[in-house]
């Protein structure tokens, strides 16, 4: 037990340190509410309809709401049960399903009756192997129709019949039997082969010349690692060459077994044409030199006031610096907070869930609370990160006293191979575009993120998942929403969920808000964007009301944000952000004589390999 709360102390303070605060209540309910109507369903049929999925036998009802009061009724009574269910404190777990404790047994029990479902019923069924996907090709999006002959795979390359893949392109193509060679061509661009050939010969506007195209004599082409053929009377060509030669992208989903074939440049322009305000606003930021170091600085002031209708409301500060300084990939970050009083808090209000010894270890951690530092260095060019933060080292150290490092808790962790190329690829696209003359647009920073993110697995979902987002920023900010004052555009919102209706109405629907209030202004010449906005959330388990409050432009902005939570508390947080040029550049590792341990060492883990690594890191990439 004690074990546990020690450990909940350390995830609390992680937790503190990367911003993530939940209010809290102090007294378990009886949880007498039917389960239908915790669930938010109008009736039991309406409950059931939704929750008994079992093909081989179906619960009643009352098994149900008999099998989840039981567990309402033993999490109330023995808080235990609770923690053990979720390896946390009570508050901790609280925060983690994002309700407040007098709300826990009910989500706890809810969580139980769900997996004894399962064991009851669920694993009756005869869950059959599903068939290994058949092999195919997505073209924009869209599956290609191959209707009487196959893609297949030969030496590792997927092969598909010519005709219906320029027929898909909107081509044409064409057969010379006496020289046995076959042409294709989409829009201006033209490939010739001959079968069991290994050239791609290719003609058409020098700039859109595909890589690795050689000279030969007055013909350029591109060299195959894979012949075509023919097969049932259909040619068969490398797909990957033919899609490229035309300017095309192409990804391998391995889980779905697609080639994946799209036009990047295009749908990229497509996205841009719904948000010629936004791209407006983005080209009137302020140029930047994308060889100067840069140097980020960020104040940062939080409050959580909780609400005593009898004694009194308290609040409770946060506040902190944040300094980052950048070039190029690289960079390194400083963030200071006092969390003493938070956590102090956080710990007095959980006082009948936590021990005594728990509450001293706060009181010895008083200093370090108070003047809680995290550094981070990351080298670009080693693909390397380093960051420091005495104060998680001790409380881990709590926890688990076998794992205080011996160099001390004040030395740094190194982790190498920390982040995916493809990431960085996508955390550097501004520098890409600025390097390469253009802006930065929003098809852009659609697009390569989803792609970067892709690219290896599940790439035939990158298509609809980058048009999704569009969709879905959309609804907030496309054009259709802004109505211009001169070089000011105002997107005003006043907006409440209506079941089966198009557009943001209907998809408040789905995340259970009762209504967005609000406007944003952008200003197409300063580059300055401002704005207030107000979103209500109605759920099951809390009311909310957040609020956000901004004005400024990439390099010098004000931030105001408040979560108010009905009946319970209040977090406000304020932020001041600047940045500038700066001299100097950013460390590359940390000072000689400071003490550094590697991460796998530290946790003794075997050597990881990079991406095992990257699923963690990549949330720190800025």
């Amino acid at each position: 037990m004690v074990r546990k709360l020690k450990r909940a102390l350390a995830l609390l303070t992680a937790a503190l340190l990367l911003g993530t605060m939940a209010p809290l209540a102090l007294a378990a309910g009886n949880g007498q509410t039917p389960l239908y109507e915790y669930l938010g369903y109008g009736s039991e049929q309406a409950f059931l309809n939704e929750w008994n999925w079992s093909e081989n036998e179906e619960a009643t009802y009352d098994w149900w709401e008999d099998t989840y009061q039981n567990f309402v009724l033993q999490c109330t009574e023995d808080p235990q049960l609770m923690v053990d269910w979720y390896g946390y404190t009570l508050p901790t777990a609280a925060e983690v399903n994002g309700v407040t404790v007098e709300e826990l047994p009910k989500a706890a029990a809810w969580e139980m009756t769900e997996q004894k479902y399962e064991e009851t019923y669920g694993w009756n069924y005869g869950w059959e192997e599903p068939e290994p996907p058949t092999l195919s090709v997505q073209l924009m999006g869209e599956t290609v129709a191959f209707p009487d002959a196959q893609p297949e795979t030969v030496n590792g390359r997927t092969m598909v019949p010519l005709r219906a893949m320029v027929d898909a392109l909107h081509g044409e193509t064409g057969y010379d039997g006496g020289a046995s060679s076959v042409t294709a061509k989409v829009g201006e661009t033209t490939v010739r082969f001959a079968l069991g050939g290994d050239k791609l010969y290719w003609t058409g506007p020098a700039d859109k010349a595909p890589e690795g195209l050689v000279k030969d004599g007055a013909e350029s082409y591109l060299p195959m690692d894979v012949q075509p053929y023919e097969k049932s009377g259909r040619t068969y060509v490398p797909v990957r060459f033919f899609a490229e030669a035309f300017g095309l992208t192409v990804q391998w989903d391995e889980w779905q077994q697609t080639a994946v074939v799209y036009d990047k440049a295009a749908l990229i322009d497509s996205i841009d044409s719904r948000f010629t305000v936004l791209n407006q606003w983005l080209a009137a930021q302020p140029a930047r030199d994308t060889d100067q170091a840069m140097r980020m600085a960020a104040t940062i002031a939080v409050t959580y006031t909780t609400f005593n209708s009898i004694d009194g409301d308290e609040s409770f500060p946060l506040n902190g610096t944040l300094s980052v300084l950048t070039e190029g990939q690289s960079y390194q970050m400083d963030l200071k907070l006092d969390l003493y009083a938070m956590v102090r808090m956080l710990i007095d209000k959980a006082a009948p869930y936590v021990d005594e010894e728990l509450s001293k270890a706060i009181d010895l951690l008083k200093g370090d609370l108070q003047n809680a530092t995290f550094e981070m260095i990351y080298n670009a060019d080693e693909n390397t990160l380093y960051f420091r933060c005495p104060l998680l080292l001790k409380t881990i150290g709590l926890a688990e006293p076998d794992m205080t490092p011996k160099e001390g808790t004040d030395a740094w962790v190194r982790i190498e191979d920390a982040i995916d190329q493809s990431l960085l690829d996508a955390a550097g696209l501004y520098n890409r575009i600025a390097e390469n003359g253009g802006k930065l647009t929003i098809g852009a920073l659609i697009v390569e993120p989803n792609e970067a993110s892709f690219k290896k697995w599940f790439a035939a979902s990158f298509w609809q998942s980058a048009n999704d987002a569009a969709d879905g920023l959309e609804l907030f900010l496309g054009d259709g929403k802004f109505t211009r004052n001169g070089d000011a555009y105002t997107a005003r919102f006043d907006e409440t969920p209506q079941e089966g209706a198009e557009g943001l109405a209907g998809m408040l629907v789905d995340l259970d808000i009762a209504y967005v209030k609000g406007s944003v202004v952008l200003n197409t010449r300063t580059g300055v964007a401002s704005g207030t906005l107000a979103v209500r959330q109605d759920t099951y388990w809390r009311d909310q009301l957040l609020t956000y409050e901004f004005e400024g432009d990439a390099q010098n902005a004000a931030f105001k944000m408040s979560i108010h939570t009905n009946n319970t508390g209040k977090l406000e947080m304020e932020m001041q952000i600047t940045e500038k040029p700066a001299s100097g550049s950013p460390a590359a590792r940390p000072p000689e004589n400071d003490k550094v341990i590697d991460l796998n060492d530290w946790l003794g883990l075997p050597e990881a390999e990079p991406e095992s690594q990257n699923n963690v890191i990549a949330v720190m990439v800025p």
